[in-house]
């Protein structure tokens, strides 16, 4: 009976899954049916690259091997000869016996390097990074593609403040192994920056089911359920982290400000309100709810003249329907501190909810991406009074 008629007859549309069955096969054929390269595969080269240029791979010992080749087809890619001394090497020798290269016209186009010495060819040298593997291809123009390389290449565009390709890398991990929960906490971070809640709990929750008791998971999971609202589930969660930790002066302090958010909740609106203050990145922000759909975290600012929204998060808001382009209302002239002035694109914010109190047709501008998230005068001066308590780090307001 014919051992190789089934992979034969098959065909694959992922690199990966084509690779583990083939096992080794230097360029895919027609049993592979998928994209020439996949979007993880570009991601993971542009981190590196940054240049426009194709990804070719192949496959060796069931995994997948690739390399970039940057504008167009480069030899460094290819598959190279094994290292030999031809006829036209030795007549080149013997007309020029001490040369100290020998041209490639007539060593051939490879990455060794000859040269002559007393009317006899030898290999000077191979350069540096042209060592070959098994298959003679140049080991360091091909990168192995599984699930730590993503990881890794993953985390360097996080690092960068590129969330949605790091979830592109994370999840290629996760593809290749359902019980990576590296990945399943990275890609958690990575959609708890993207304000993408829902997704991060999911995947928190992923590496939760897997190790078991993980405060870092539990953590970050309870951030994402206090964002949304789902108070008793993030104080559950904070408790949680103080059972194993009763000295995580964090979690401690996040589970009294959920405490006391559930309680403020309970008693109604009534008088004046207390919003507790997250700490942030070194600072202390307060959840805003936009457009009643997404919430971001802000700090307030009373020295900006507007609710100030950095570029990048606009095209998220833009992207998850939450900003239209008929809420653009062309620019806005702005003094900075040092007296110089700058336009800023504007644009009308239907409504921005701090615990209960709503202000309506709000109007934001547009910082750039390295800027943070402001609730400038546009925002407060609609609030009868507000004050910041900074021994309780909490917002008052009525």
């Amino acid at each position: 009976m014919c051992s190789s008629c089934s992979a034969q007859s098959q065909s694959w549309a992922n690199p990966h899954e084509y690779c583990r069955v083939l096992g080794t096969i230097d360029q895919p054929d027609r049993r592979y049916v998928g994209p020439e390269s996949t979007r993880e595969m570009k991601i993971f080269f542009d981190a590196t690259y940054g240049a426009d240029g194709a990804v070719v791979w192949r496959c060796m010992d069931g995994e997948v091997y690739a390399c970039f080749e940057a504008n167009g087809p480069s030899s460094g890619c290819d598959r190279q000869i094994a290292p030999k001394i031809t006829s036209q090497m030795v007549r080149f020798c013997i007309d020029n016996p001490n040369a100290d290269v020998i041209p490639a016209a007539v060593a051939g186009h490879n990455i060794y390097w000859w040269a002559c010495s007393s009317g006899r060819p030898f290999l000077a040298r191979i350069p540096q990074g042209g060592q070959l593997d098994k298959r003679h291809f140049i080991a360091d123009a091909w990168q192995l593609l599984n699930g730590a390389a993503y990881k890794r290449v993953g985390v360097e565009w996080f690092n960068k403040g590129k969330y949605d390709l790091a979830v592109s890398l994370f999840s290629g991990a996760i593809n290749l192994d359902q019980n990576d929960t590296l990945a399943y906490y990275d890609r958690g971070n990575a959609w708890l920056a993207l304000y993408d809640y829902q997704k991060a709990i999911v995947d928190y929750s992923s590496e939760i089911r897997i190790v078991g008791n993980n405060a870092y998971s539990y953590y970050r999971r309870d951030l994402a359920y206090e964002q949304l609202g789902e108070l008793d589930k993030a104080l559950a969660d904070f408790n949680h982290v103080l059972e194993n930790a009763p000295t995580d002066e964090e979690a401690r302090g996040a589970a009294a400000r959920v405490s006391s958010a559930i309680t403020a909740k309970s008693s109604g609106p009534a008088g004046p309100q207390e919003i507790p203050l997250i700490s942030y990145g070194g600072t202390f922000v307060v959840p805003v709810l936009i457009n009643e759909t997404i919430k971001l975290n802000f700090t307030i600012d009373s020295g900006a003249a507007d609710v100030s929204i950095p570029a990048d998060v606009v095209g998220t808001l833009q992207r998850t329907g939450t900003l239209q382009q008929s809420d653009f209302a062309g620019e806005h002239e702005y003094q900075l501190a040092d007296g110089t002035t700058i336009k800023s694109a504007t644009f009308n914010i239907k409504s921005l909810r701090v615990g209960s109190i709503v202000v309506e047709n709000v109007r934001g501008s547009v910082s750039p991406p390295s800027g943070q998230l402001l609730l400038g005068q546009t925002f407060l001066t609609r609030l009868p009074r507000w004050s910041i308590d900074n021994e309780r780090h909490v917002l008052q307001f009525q």
